[in-house]
């Protein structure tokens, strides 16, 4: 039988404390962090996602590494508004108050999204004690940098699916880790250090030696809940994609992802905001879908919530496929339109999770379709505990029975939301 080497993080109130200065604040203790679209009725009983971030900012002492598939405020070309101040606004500033106070910062964003939102990582470029850079993950593995995370002090972090966007702290539906694990911090930053390097014109046959205890499966983080009196522990590991551009390759996701659906017994209840079976150059991506099949000829309790975008052509008729079936649930959430009227790219479920059973779950980074696996940079976590996972069948329980919540019609002729800009 395999050893485990076990790198207990005791995360308490008490010891992940620092003391406090004026305008610090102390690192998260929480272990989700979600956005809550503002005038819906979907479930915003866990942490803010900007109160989140805000943490981990403010309680940097030496270092903040940022890498996010973009960043834009509502300003344009994606800058800050000053006119208009949003929830991204004020942990800008709090990002470059803690560059005048000598804390280092390095960004990374996606090379091809950079076009499209350029003004807000100028923006930061040009602040002292700030460095930016843009990774082209479309020339090293086919895809995007999608991953969204913010680590501090290499052992504070939070990684999920909010983007580095005011819409993602306002008005998208998001959940993410926010929490201290020093080794999962470490994991994380060998991540980082390597598209650091990458996206600095390095060559990817000599990235950094990675610090972290990899292989990460096998030598497990036990994160202990802040004020927990039960002793129970939660088992975090990190999993990263793509599959070939890893400091090791059993940290990939997706085998990780389908062997947990293939080990479900009661409950497999996913919710992406698209989960799509055929590759975009229409190859077939059957892994997911066999084992989701799988589960449901075993009689396990499946259901997948996914976003109305995925009414798009190529998407919705494998959707449809599988909400004809008796022994599997679809359902998509249309999130109203704010009171002030259209947002474009916003208004919709982002998030990206799964619960298995009572005490197995994923949360990650990763829509459910090929490219995002085998091609684009993401970071989720395998998590293995029953009050994590009570929390996020909570979380997806409202979600469900939501009053936008509706089922996905197999015979339906469905018209894409206009989610984009319009005229």
């Amino acid at each position: 039988m395999r050893l485990f080497i076990i790198f207990l993080a005791i995360v308490t109130f008490a010891s992940a404390t620092p003391r406090i200065l004026e305008g610090e604040s102390s690192p998260p203790t929480s272990l989700f962090a979600a956005t809550t679209p503002v005038q819906t009725e979907l479930p915003s009983n866990l942490p803010a996602t900007k109160d989140e971030w805000l943490q981990h900012i403010r309680s940097a002492k030496t270092s903040l590494d940022l890498a996010f598939f973009y960043a834009s405020d509502c300003g344009p070309d994606g800058d800050i508004d000053p006119e208009t101040p949003t929830a991204l606004t004020e942990v800008i500033a709090s990002l470059i108050t803690a560059a005048k106070d000598r804390v280092a910062i390095r960004m990374i964003a996606d090379s091809g999204f950079e076009r499209t939102y350029p003004a807000l990582l100028a923006r930061l470029q040009s602040t002292e004690g700030v460095e930016v850079r843009t990774l082209n993950m479309k020339a090293l593995a086919g895809g995007v940098m999608h991953a969204k995370y913010m680590i501090a002090d290499r052992k504070s972090f939070y990684a999920g699916s909010a983007n580095f966007d005011w819409r993602s702290l306002e008005h998208i539906q998001e959940l993410g880790l926010s929490v201290v694990i020093e080794s999962v911090g470490i994991a994380m930053t060998d991540v980082f250090e390597m598209d650091w390097y990458l996206s600095g014109g390095g060559e990817r046959g000599s990235c950094p030696e990675p610090k972290g205890s990899w292989p990460l499966v096998g030598n497990t983080t036990l994160y202990i809940p802040a004020g927990s009196t039960t002793g129970e522990t939660i088992v975090v590991t990190p999993v990263f994609s793509p599959k070939d551009l890893l400091p090791h390759q059993d940290s990939w996701d997706l085998p990780h992802i389908l062997a947990r659906i293939d080990g479900a017994q009661e409950r497999l209840w996913i919710q992406v905001m698209t989960f799509r079976m055929n590759g975009w150059n229409g190859e077939e991506f059957t892994a997911l879908q066999a084992a989701i099949l799988g589960a449901a000829e075993r009689g396990v309790d499946v259901r997948i919530l996914v976003a109305d975008w995925g009414k798009r052509k190529g998407t919705i008729e494998g959707l449809q496929k599988l909400s004809a079936r008796d022994d599997i649930q679809v359902r998509m959430i249309t999130v109203p339109e704010h009171t002030t009227g259209h947002i474009p790219f916003g208004r919709v479920i982002h998030a990206k999770y799964m619960v298995v059973d009572s005490d197995k779950a994923w949360v990650g980074s990763s829509n459910w379709e090929k490219n995002y696996f085998y091609e684009s940079r993401n970071v989720g976590f395998l998590l293995d505990g029953a009050s994590a996972v009570r929390t996020l069948a909570d979380f997806y329980t409202a979600n469900w029975t939501s009053p936008y919540s509706y089922v996905v019609d197999p015979e339906a002729t469905y018209v894409v939301p206009a989610f984009g800009e319009r005229d």
